[in-house]
């Protein structure tokens, strides 16, 4: 039986690949920087604008998936981009093992691998996985659900709409802007957070927690050492427990039906505050002020003072 034989792929500039019957994107990179950036002027097709040379990348279809592949170590003048349409854009998943990605525009799902690299990705409108061995993230003006992992590299997020989901080796993490529940699980850095809201799940083993005006948060942050601070906005409910370091809040504390208990186990140090009032353990020294009173301990000493007067025992 006679077979037609597969199609070279193209090797110049502006490679064409029509989307139909297409169900994916997928990126095969070793080492090249790539942007992949959203065209107005693009509805059934993606362009590959590659640069000419030794292990550019290539442009190929393969079933029902195209394929941008990359053997080797290119380097060449301008950055190859795959230009994707702006509505309607196939899922893009894979892997880029080394390089700069800048990723713009995107209104497809992204799910990918990144080695060792820097990534910029701005006014992404679908969901991101994206799991990284070393290089600093920058995401800008996203709206939907993002899961991101990094070994090693700063994380600095702007302007997000959606779940936020982010575990960071060692680096530092800073959110501006986030309208939605996120929690971080850091090893070592610091964390700045400015101007956000919802459920903020904090776990850092070693690092400086910054959060600035808050607005209608529940904040909950676990750490191991390093200074915990608050400045100004409002909050539903404050949990701090950190081991060792400063702990302070001005946040203005708003009602809410979800409270800690006091069933809850109370580290080495820590600050709590909800509805029912605020509570601050260290060491050696537990202070509570509650609606049933106030208690302070010390080096075996306890002094209680509520309707009934004050005792010391």
């Amino acid at each position: 039986m006679n077979q037609t034989p597969p199609r070279a792929p193209h090797a110049h500039d502006d490679v064409p690949g029509a989307l139909a019957g297409v169900t994916g994107i997928v990126i095969d990179c070793a080492d090249t920087d790539l942007t992949v950036e959203a065209d107005d002027a693009l509805f059934d097709r993606v362009h590959l604008v590659a640069t000419n040379g030794r292990d550019a990348p290539l442009l190929l279809q393969e079933g029902n998936q195209l394929v941008i592949t990359q053997n080797g170590r290119h380097r060449g003048s301008g950055t190859p981009t795959l230009r994707v349409p702006a509505a309607a854009c196939p899922p893009i998943t894979g892997e880029h093992q080394k390089g700069q990605l800048r990723i713009s525009g995107v209104r497809g799902a992204i799910d990918l691998r990144h080695g060792t690299g820097d990534v910029t990705i701005r006014q992404l409108q679908a969901d991101l996985t994206l799991n990284m061995d070393r290089g600093d993230l920058t995401l800008v003006e996203m709206t939907g659900q993002a899961h991101l992992a990094c070994g090693s590299g700063d994380v600095r997020i702007v302007q997000l709409h959606g779940l936020l989901h982010v575990a960071v080796g060692r680096g530092d993490v800073q959110i501006d802007s986030s309208s939605g529940d996120f929690d971080v699980n850091l090893g070592s850095g610091d964390v700045t957070l400015d101007a956000c809201t919802g459920g903020m799940q904090l776990r850092i083993g070693s690092g400086d927690t910054r959060i600035v005006s808050p607005f209608d948060a529940a904040i909950n942050l676990r750490g191991g050492s390093g200074d915990a601070t608050i400045h100004g906005g409002s909050a539903r409910s404050i949990n701090i427990k950190q081991g060792r370091g400063d702990i302070s809040s001005s946040a203005r504390l708003l009602p809410d039906d979800a409270t800690v208990t006091d069933e809850q186990e109370v580290p080495p140090q820590g600050m709590r505050i909800d509805d029912d009032g605020g509570r601050f353990t260290s060491r050696n020294l537990r202070f509570e002020a509650t609606s049933a009173g106030v208690r302070i301990q010390k080096s075996g000493t306890s002094i209680e003072a509520d309707d009934r007067g004050v005792r010391i025992v």
